[in-house]
């Protein structure tokens, strides 16, 4: 789910205000990353406080994506560059090959 929605908010444009539900979407997410718990071998004070880092990211992306744009946008950048310790860690952990897709062009 979590790339599916950093895919679907990388394709529309970032000052879209309407993207509210899309990052409140990337946050819930990474919620469900949290729920399921640490990936066998995980650091899991960096595994969970990266994962709590990313859903705050996301809520205040959604937070102020109606009203500001921009700043949601640059919350949204955050989370995603964190995105990718995260699934090294379920990389390692179920032997699968997640990565972050490239950041679109600016």
């Amino acid at each position: 789910m979590v790339l599916g929605d950093l895919k679907t908010i990388d394709g529309l444009a970032p000052q879209d205000g309407a993207l509210g539900q899309d990052y409140t979407n990337l946050s819930n997410a990474y919620g469900f990353l949290e729920q399921a718990g640490l990936p066998r071998g995980a650091d899991g004070n960096a595994y969970l406080g990266g994962l709590e880092a990313m859903i705050g990211l996301a809520s205040d992306a959604a937070a102020s994506a109606p009203t500001d744009a921009a700043d949601a946008h640059a919350s949204y950048l955050s989370a995603r560059e964190q995105t990718q310790p995260i699934l090294d860690d379920i990389n390692t952990a179920l032997g699968t090959h997640y990565v972050v897709p490239a950041a679109p062009a600016s």
